[in-house]
């Protein structure tokens, strides 16, 4: 999409509305123009909003929505975010094969605004605040590191300390030995993984459960193995396209549920760090 977007004549939606336009009453037609060349809008404004816009009523835009055989309103919505966010993608991949041309700034801004906008999706939001609900609840952090969650948990550890809660660092040596005796106190685990988990890590899990100790897993994507130990899973989906746009996705959802802990709580925190393989 270019800096004013518009959708492409071979997105899916647009085809659809295409097809049915014909068809349509006036009411509808105009709706259906605001749709197509205003996709930002119908992503991020209120639904009322955009039928003040395009000169409809709100309900016109629901009948919309129903007559291209959406549940409803909010169906066609993430349809526009979907579409917005995957042309960015392709566009931030392609853009300097074209002509030499590279991606314009507010481009690259609106490509990362969207990336951390995805972590909102689903129940993801709600799970956020349910894994700051468990780590607030107690003052005694265990988390378990891989090297691919290390900079998750390197983040949220400063992140968590910048916001005022003290945090006493200590590391552990590895082994479920050592974990063990680290467990004993009232504690909750933190663990972030964005690899298939290594079997130690699976034995320290099941370790950890027995004990009944609660877990908050973080991970690039459902179904996880982790899944099943943990009272709240946090994705944060990988991007195939770029590495450290996916850093910086992994980053802000450190400081989000940073942030949360320190409005529930000011507690200071002991947070024992067992890097495993």
């Amino acid at each position: 999409m270019t800096e004013r977007e518009t959708f492409s004549e071979c997105h899916p939606l647009a085809n659809e509305i295409g097809e049915a336009y014909g068809e349509m009453t006036p009411q509808l037609k105009a709706a259906a123009s605001y749709v197509l060349k205003n996709p930002n809008d119908v992503a991020f404004l209120s639904m009322r909003d955009q039928a003040h816009k395009a000169g409809v009523s709100h309900s016109t835009m629901v009948r919309l929505a129903h007559f291209l055989g959406y549940e409803g309103f909010e169906q066609l919505r993430e349809c526009c975010v979907e579409a917005l966010r995957s042309t960015r993608l392709e566009y931030l991949r392609l853009g300097d094969q074209n002509d030499g041309r590279c991606p314009p700034l507010s481009e690259i801004i609106n490509f990362i605004t969207d990336r951390v906008l995805s972590l909102g999706d689903g129940e993801n939001l709600s799970n956020i605040s349910v894994a700051s609900d468990v780590l607030a609840a107690t003052q005694n952090i265990i988390s378990l590191e891989s090297s691919s969650g290390f900079g998750f948990i390197n983040h949220f550890i400063q992140s968590l300390s910048a916001r005022g809660n003290q945090v006493k660092l200590r590391r552990l040596n590895p082994g479920v030995t050592h974990l063990s005796h680290a467990a004993q106190k009232d504690c909750a685990v933190l663990v972030a993984n964005f690899s298939p988990p290594s079997n130690s890590l699976i034995d320290m899990l099941h370790m950890i459960s027995e004990r009944g100790k609660p877990v908050v897993a973080v991970t690039s994507g459902r179904p996880s193995p982790l899944e099943q130990f943990a009272c709240a899973t946090v994705v944060i989906q990988k991007e195939s396209i770029n590495q450290n746009l996916w850093l910086l996705k992994a980053h802000a959802a450190a400081e989000i549920m940073a942030s949360q802990i320190r409005k529930k709580t000011e507690n200071n925190f002991e947070v024992s760090t067992l890097l495993h393989h």
